[in-house]
């Protein structure tokens, strides 16, 4: 599996960025993709991280009712040469929020080997979003983790997308993905960055964690 990530045939990803401000500041971006992926390719790599063992029946429910609806986009991205390493791809501080109690980088041989990254994002009527956020890491060639996460988002102030997302089966959020790259229809723009924040455990408070750089959107 890993030397199937790695073996992607990818042409270019360009990606341009001017970011203005703090961690959580309005920014300006502009991202660009030229590939030969289509969106057969991702769901094959979806339904392949859905069907390990280790991902509950009602996570495989919720996210099969995501990538069968016709009107859902679904955001991918993969350590690959031309996306960059697996601490690029999901660029995160600390993988808590995911509920993974490791370190993204522990300078040893537990070190994130492969990462695959996916948002599935459903409009619904009345300007709400059904998401679901799908991680797949690779520690070593045989050992991986599955994480899912479902929630919603919405457009704000038609120019920031927010998404709250939790536990499958749980009321809590364990994180807050926002994006900045929202055309003038207040849609997703084709090619898109996620930053994540996650919570003070004593104050509740959105803390910057990290990204998920540039993932692309397939329907």
């Amino acid at each position: 599996m890993l030397a199937q990530i790695r073996s992607l045939k990818i042409l270019k990803v360009a990606l341009l960025s001017l970011l203005m401000g703090l961690q959580l500041a309005c920014s300006t971006q502009w991202r660009e993709f030229d590939g030969e992926m289509d969106g057969d390719e991702v769901m094959s790599y979806l339904d392949e991280v859905m069907g390990f063992s280790q991902t509950s029946p009602q996570a495989r429910s919720e996210v099969q009712a995501l990538r069968q609806d016709p009107r859902s986009t679904i955001f991918f991205s993969q350590s690959t040469a031309e996306f960059g390493p697996a601490v690029s791809v999901a660029s995160l501080l600390e993988l808590t929020p995911l509920g993974v109690d490791r370190s993204p980088v522990e300078r040893s041989s537990a070190d994130l080997r492969a990462v695959q990254v996916f948002f599935l994002d459903l409009p619904l009527e009345g300007g709400s979003h059904r998401n679901a956020l799908v991680v797949e890491m690779w520690w070593s060639e045989t050992q991986a983790q599955q994480v899912v996460l479902t929630g919603e988002g919405s457009v704000v102030d038609g120019k920031e997308y927010v998404a709250f997302l939790g536990p499958v089966g749980s009321s809590s959020t364990s994180l807050v993905l926002r994006s900045f790259d929202v055309d003038r229809r207040g849609d997703l723009n084709s090619v898109i960055q996620l930053r994540v924040g996650c919570f003070e455990p004593e104050t509740g408070i959105e803390r910057y964690c990290g990204k998920f750089s540039a993932l692309v959107g397939f329907q």
